[in-house]
């Protein structure tokens, strides 16, 4: 029974923080690798554009991805490109499929 209820409990929780932490995505329009991190601009279906970051992945312009957002940093400077974002999402488990 022990089992059982922590087998519940689990998926409660797992359910949970997907809900919590929904999944973002498009199609990728520009990839930039540097510092460990692969910056992306997506293009959201029927919506805007947004750029996201990601840890490294070999993700391509034209490639689909969607991922879940772990949050939003506002007029974010990245050292390693020497750039500025207007709005940058830092995002993990991200899925693609390569076109």
């Amino acid at each position: 029974m022990k089992t059982i209820t922590k087998i519940l409990a689990t998926s409660v929780l797992v359910t949970t923080l997907f809900a919590a932490n929904p999944f973002y995505g498009g199609v990728v329009k520009e990839v930039i690798h540097a510092g460990g991190y692969t910056y992306l601009l997506v293009q959201e279906k029927n919506a805007g554009s947004f750029w996201a970051a990601v840890s490294s992945v070999g993700v391509k312009v034209g490639d689909e991805v969607r991922f879940q957002k772990e949050f939003v940093a506002n007029k974010f400077h990245s050292k390693a490109l020497n750039r500025d974002f207007e709005e940058l999402m830092f995002a993990s488990n991200i899925e693609y499929k390569v076109k």
